[in-house]
């Protein structure tokens, strides 16, 4: 007879069997094209001032673990809202022609050009165009992070104040 190790170590490998033929599965049910049409866009989360539509990840149908992407749009003169998160981002430049502060650093960009936003570092983004939108294409790491309950963001003095006054006046709960 089996003494209770042998019989651990089998369930341990039954576990890890089953999850690899699970993911297979999941694998084979993934999408793997987000079409234009299917664009939901909507406002950019913590950043009111902008727009955004996630294409890449889990939420849209993709067995995606790892990583998520989204096209974002800021507005002309617009700006995001500063923040940080501890995942990391790279952003292409699409259109337009603007610029980022990242760790209180001055980043000019325009079309064709990309970013890396490392881990907790704060940024926030500017469109230096008073009537072009500026257009940007972001891949991060967020999920992986989540998968592993360690995701974190942060959002700067300026835009926890904002949410706290949109509180107040109701306009969010």
């Amino acid at each position: 007879m089996a003494d209770e190790k042998e019989l651990g170590a089998w369930k341990v490998y039954k576990r890890d069997v089953d999850f690899m033929e699970e993911a297979r599965e999941r694998m084979a049910k993934s999408r793997i094209i987000h079409r234009a049409k299917e664009h939901q866009w909507g406002k950019s989360g913590h950043r009111p001032n902008s727009r955004s539509v996630v294409l890449v990840d889990e939420s849209t149908g993709f067995n995606a673990k790892t990583m998520m992407s989204f096209l974002g749009e800021i507005p002309p003169g617009g700006k995001g809202d500063g923040h940080r998160h501890n995942c990391e981002a790279i952003i292409y430049i699409v259109k337009g022609k603007g610029y980022t502060i990242l760790n209180e650093a001055r980043y000019d960009w325009e079309e064709g050009d990309s970013l890396f936003v490392p881990p907790n570092a704060w940024h926030q983004h500017f469109n230096s165009s008073a009537k072009d939108p500026a257009w940007y294409y972001a891949v991060t790491t967020l999920p992986l992070l989540k998968s592993m309950d360690i995701f974190e963001m942060e959002g700067s003095k300026e835009e926890k104040d904002r949410l706290r006054r949109e509180a107040e006046e109701g306009k969010i709960s």
